[in-house]
């Protein structure tokens, strides 16, 4: 271990399912970024040159692989261990499949350790940074200053949860109705998820859609 010639069991030589998923997320976005490349290298009048024919073969065959390798360290995940409870809990709300319901409960670990929801969305870094101007206070942009690879998976679940689950639906459109930008009313909808499944999970009581009574 690290060259000093300590002695380190079994059990130390095992990837955990955190790394697991942290390293498919690096090669998803990887994987992006080459097809956004490719796009834009196609785009390019490029006739008859026989270099650019052959990086986009090279550049597609790469994405290829990149795809194939995402969906083994999926299966690894799969089998490292079974779904834990929390999991369980997580996934009972719209926006979290497997795979955004493993990444969050590995990120975490015990949700107990945060006092309140406020301070789980704090560790996030998806609650609002508040300044003050005399004697109010204004909320601007979220903090970024918690666990971005949680982070980046509230934002995908809510993407999500915003088309699936009537409450932030509505939610969404309000934020809309006010002017705010696409990825402003996501990153709202991310937060009441924070509250979601941070209470979801310290209940162990699975979430339940509420639809919307208009009368």
């Amino acid at each position: 271990m690290r060259g000093e010639g300590n002695v380190i069991s079994k059990k130390q030589l095992e990837i955990d399912k955190r790394t697991v998923l942290r390293t498919r997320k690096t090669i998803v976005n990887h994987r992006t970024s080459i097809k956004i490349l490719l796009k834009n290298i196609k785009l390019i009048d490029h006739k008859n040159d026989v270099r650019i024919k052959e990086t986009i073969a090279s550049l597609t065959k790469l994405v290829g692989k990149m795809e194939k390798t995402i969906s083994e360290l999926e299966d690894i995940a799969d089998n490292c261990t079974a779904d834990t409870t929390d999991e369980k809990l997580i996934k009972s709300i719209p926006g979290f499949a497997t795979n955004l319901a493993a990444v969050v409960s590995t990120e975490v670990g015990d949700f107990n350790r945060f006092p309140s929801s406020t301070q789980f969305k704090a560790y996030v870094g998806i609650d609002p940074k508040v300044t003050q101007s005399g004697d109010k206070l204004k909320n601007g942009k979220i903090t970024k200053r918690g666990n971005a690879h949680l982070r980046y998976a509230f934002y995908l679940a809510a993407q999500v949860a915003r088309c699936h689950d009537p409450e932030l639906k509505a939610f969404y459109e309000k934020k809309k109705s006010e002017g705010k930008p696409t990825r402003v009313a996501i990153c709202a909808v991310s937060r009441k998820l924070c509250e979601r499944v941070y209470a979801v999970v310290t209940k162990q009581t699975p979430y339940e859609i509420r639809q919307l009574s208009f009368s």
